[in-house]
């Protein structure tokens, strides 16, 4: 009899401190998403006050050496790289703030709700005959 209640006394700690870990890691998430929204907002401006320089410089340097083209396609590359990062960032933004953050919001889920992110629709378009 000593030994089974040994082990559910050593199973109770090993689940208090899985616990334990939950908590600390869900607190961790949460802290660094709301960190990372921190620097993507400070990158966002970043970006917008260089781009405005790279502009004004390409449009002066444009003038004095007449490479217009150049600087139009360097231009152009700039727009679409912060396009594409910020795009892209901003969508896995909103992926943690509307799958992730609520289901480690709440202590009593314990699946994930209709933001399943691993589900497959089901919803199949109908035919019209």
């Amino acid at each position: 009899m000593n030994e089974t209640e040994h082990s559910k006394a050593a199973e109770n700690e090993k689940q208090a401190l899985y616990a334990q870990k939950y908590l600390l890691l869900r607190e961790k998430l949460i802290d660094n998403y709301f960190l990372g929204c921190k620097y993507l907002h400070v990158a966002k401006i970043v970006s917008a006050v260089l781009f405005v320089i790279f502009t004004a410089v390409g449009i002066y340097m444009s003038g004095k050496t007449g490479a217009y083209m150049l600087w139009l396609v360097l231009w152009i590359v700039l727009i679409f790289l912060n396009v594409a990062v910020f795009t892209t960032a901003d969508y896995c933004k909103y992926q943690m703030q509307t799958r992730v953050l609520p289901f480690l919001d709440n202590d009593a889920c314990t699946q994930f709700s209709e933001n399943d992110i691993l589900s497959e629709d089901t919803d199949e378009p109908e035919s019209e005959e």
